[in-house]
């Protein structure tokens, strides 16, 4: 089992197995694996709201019923019919009569970006694929690629004109959910894009009062916070540029200048090294995503260098969060997750080069794409 600490031969037993046990399935089965699919994820959500998942993982051994409804406050009988279903689906382990134990699956909801993940793809965007079979038939299964006319308009009754953002800012309990997912979702990961480039050896020289990581759409800052925690004495300003709503809860970390700015408007910082977009280009659809790079080429010096780090989806055997993401970014932002080629044909629409491209994780296709002014 050596060969399995190998994450992309992990995936690929994991996908062996699952074809296989597809294999074996009756109709029956695969109306219960599809069919109740939601119902279970709302069923975990509970479980997260409970508390139920880190009592379990916490306790030596099995729990009985009335220690468990004692832990978490809820209805005994309740209790037990959540308890089945969740073992039933192989989300805990039932071991005798109102007997319940955790498994791997129970520690997993308990890593932090897993339970964040499941709270927000349930409360955020749970209702976006509910309303995307009615929204594809209503627009005669055109491709959507007007962020203004999406999924999510017609899902949350949006006013008009409001697009996903404004929809967020004006929901701070949704927008509190989201952002702590995207704070945490990769937080202690040992594959990121500061595991794939050459930081130092590109900022060698580098003068220290000019800017050298401009973090764009940053959200609060994580990415900045383990930059500085990384390459401490790396020469030059750090910089966390977004939204004001998000700036002003922006992890306050020694030595990061956190700005409100708006991507749709000229780059402010000019001639900064490493111009770094994360997960925020899939957002918008391509003609956005060419005006945002514009803006920011705009500020580029002779030394300058443009990161985009994102999925790159394969043109063949994508993995199911590659496509999650894809149908996601279709609901909420008449966007798409791309192809190689796909970005490619957008970078050079913005007057860019793509250099290179360096995969960091396998499973969900992230990567750094290196750019440079044409």
């Amino acid at each position: 089992m050596d060969a399995l600490q190998d994450p992309q031969a992990r995936q690929s037993f994991i996908k062996k197995l699952r074809d296989l046990a597809d294999s074996l399935e009756t109709p029956e089965n695969t109306l219960d694996r599809i069919a109740f699919g939601g119902l279970t994820t709302a069923v975990v959500r509970t479980g997260i709201e409970l508390g139920l998942f880190h009592f379990l993982s916490k306790n030596d051994g099995p729990a009985t019923l009335e220690e468990i409804a004692t832990a978490t406050g809820a209805n005994p009988i309740l209790l037990g019919r959540l308890l089945r279903h969740l073992s039933a689906n192989g989300v805990v382990s039932q071991v005798g009569i109102n007997s319940f134990q955790s498994n791997h699956v129970t520690q997993n909801l308990c890593v932090p970006g897993v339970e964040a993940g499941v709270n927000w793809f349930f409360e955020g965007l749970g209702p976006q694929y509910m309303e995307l079979p009615a929204f594809l038939k209503r627009t005669n299964y055109a491709n959507p690629t007007d962020v203004m006319h999406t999924v999510v308009q017609d899902a949350y009754k949006l006013d008009e004109g409001d697009n996903a953002f404004d929809w967020l800012q004006k929901d701070p309990t949704t927008l509190a959910i989201f952002q702590k997912f995207m704070s945490i979702r990769r937080q202690g990961a040992q594959e990121t894009w500061l595991s794939v480039y050459p930081v130092e050896e590109e900022t060698k020289s580098w003068n220290p009062d000019k800017a050298v990581y401009v973090n764009i759409g940053g959200n609060i800052g994580m990415q900045n916070a383990e930059f500085k925690q990384k390459y401490p004495n790396v020469p030059g300003r750090v910089i966390l540029q977004d939204r004001p709503e998000n700036v002003a809860k922006a992890i306050q970390t020694p030595g990061v200048e956190n700005i409100a700015y708006d991507f749709f408007t000229p780059q402010p910082i000019k001639g900064a090294k490493f111009y770094y977009f994360r997960t925020v280009l899939h957002n918008w659809p391509d003609d956005k995503v060419v005006e945002i790079l514009k803006n920011t080429k705009s500020a580029m010096g002779e030394e300058s260098i443009i990161l985009v780090d994102e999925i790159v989806v394969p043109d063949v055997g994508a993995s199911s969060w590659t496509t999650s993401i894809d149908l996601t970014m279709l609901c909420g932002h008449a966007s798409t997750a791309r192809t190689q080629s796909q970005w490619d044909e957008v970078f050079e629409r913005a007057g860019l080069m793509r250099l290179s491209t360096m995969e960091y994780h396998g499973h969900t296709g992230e990567s750094l794409m290196k750019l440079q002014a044409l």
